[in-house]
């Protein structure tokens, strides 16, 4: 759906701090109100798309007893989630995101660069 909202977050939506409790906050109320789908690390509810679960079943795998393997992929962790999170924005290519966290922020930035879209930014906690 070309006019969906896509909510971006590069943190775990389930915890019960204070960003990810606010971010919960705000898809409930824009969920009333347009139809969302949320990008995040976690599952959240039925619109959420967890982009990493494959990137966690490595410290699962038996690659992990690889040599280096398992500690890099943690070390870099980050940004091959930043990358997995671009590449997921490439493949949908919303028209419209409201991106919390300024990880997201940024790889939203760029996607709007190159491929034009409405972009919103949340940073509450810059400081």
């Amino acid at each position: 759906m070309p006019d969906e909202l896509y909510i971006v977050t590069n943190f775990d939506i389930k915890t019960k701090t204070g960003t990810p409790t606010r971010t919960r906050t705000t898809i409930e109320a824009l969920g009333e109100l347009t139809s969302i789908k949320v990008l995040s690390t976690s599952p959240f509810n039925s619109s959420t798309s967890d982009f990493t679960g494959k990137l966690d079943m490595l410290g699962r795998s038996r690659v992990r007893r690889l040599p280096l393997i398992y500690p890099v992929t943690q070390f870099l962790r980050e940004p091959i989630v930043m990358l997995m999170l671009f590449l997921k924005l490439v493949k949908e290519r919303p028209k419209k995101i409201y991106s919390v966290n300024l990880g997201a922020g940024f790889v939203s930035g760029i996607y709007r660069m190159l491929f034009g879209c409405r972009h919103i930014l949340e940073i509450h906690a810059l400081g």
